[in-house]
């Protein structure tokens, strides 16, 4: 009994981690980024999981270009070129 509660701790933990980094590299890989944050993003969520999961819904999705941003960019971008 003890063995059969630990596995499915373990079990439930390690399916928790890699649902919390599918779900976190979806996100990323479907929003704007300036720079290179977004690959940075992939790269940190890649090879910490669970930590960089956690740190990219707490920190990372405050840094994603919205549409409106990205839209005043392209005006920008276009004044500047006249």
């Amino acid at each position: 009994m003890f063995w059969s509660e630990i596995f499915g701790i373990g079990l439930f933990a390690s399916l928790f981690t890699i649902v919390l980094a599918l779900l976190a590299l979806v996100d990323i890989l479907k929003n704007e980024f300036t720079g290179y944050n977004k690959l940075i993003w992939v790269i940190v969520v890649i090879l910490l999981p669970l930590f960089g999961s956690i740190l990219y819904f707490v920190i990372g999705t405050n840094q994603k270009i919205t549409k409106q941003e990205s839209k005043q960019e392209a005006v920008t971008e276009k004044e500047k070129e006249k």
